[in-house]
């Protein structure tokens, strides 16, 4: 039997799940989200990594995802993103970052 996750803080925390590596803001802020849990410093942080995060497992596939049922990653403003569209749009992201 898994155990609940109790986890107490006062910003904003961000449940991540088993992804692996690291996301960039588009600040050029390198973020770790191997922990199963992280802090965003404020709320439109927190919401940029979990869209990162999102576009990711959408893009390389959730490892307790079934293979044969893709990942689709449903984004804070409707968007679906399924592994093609996801991996676009990681693209647009890094190149408006890089500008």
């Amino acid at each position: 039997m898994t155990q609940p996750l109790h986890y107490e803080t006062f910003t904003h925390a961000i449940l991540l799940g088993p992804i692996r590596g690291t996301v960039t803001l588009a600040s050029g802020e390198e973020v770790d989200v191997r922990p199963d849990v992280i802090e965003g410093s404020n709320a439109e942080r927190a919401a940029e990594i979990a869209h990162l995060v999102g576009l990711r497992y959408a893009a390389e596939g959730h490892p307790k995802h079934d293979p044969g049922d893709p990942f689709i990653y449903e984004a804070p403003d409707g968007t679906r993103h399924d592994a093609e569209s996801a991996k676009a749009e990681l693209t647009r992201l890094k190149a408006a970052r890089n500008g």
